[in-house]
């Protein structure tokens, strides 16, 4: 993720740059000067975006988790309740759900601990 931004970022700027070029004073230190502005301040939008990536991660993590537990549940009960007992299906429901379970709950203490 950080590569890609970090990939986006420098797209950004060369574009940004060319665009600025002709805005920007012909004077080589006020040029240098608006571009470290410019610079200063991306740096620190992609700090903010960082940092708010990093505690809504762990919600979107958390939220997936919990549909997923709720979707295997759902299927286990179906598969306990079956009318053939022969139709047993290949999933291992059980599993899958407490397996969710226990994502959805270390994300959701993550996401509180983050937050």
């Amino acid at each position: 993720v950080a590569l890609g931004v970090r990939w986006l970022r420098q797209e950004w700027i060369a574009r940004r740059v060319v665009a600025l070029h002709h805005a920007l004073p012909q004077c080589l230190p006020c040029a240098r000067l608006a571009l470290g502005l410019v610079r200063a301040h991306l740096a620190q939008m992609q700090e903010y975006l960082t940092q708010l990536w990093d505690f809504h991660m762990w919600v979107v993590v958390a939220i997936i988790g919990a549909i997923l537990s709720l979707i295997s549940i759902v299927a286990d009960r179906r598969r306990h309740r079956r009318t053939n007992i022969e139709h047993v299906g290949f999933m291992p429901w059980t599993g899958i759900s407490v397996l969710s379970i226990m994502v959805t709950l270390l994300s959701t203490a993550l996401a509180i601990k983050a937050g």
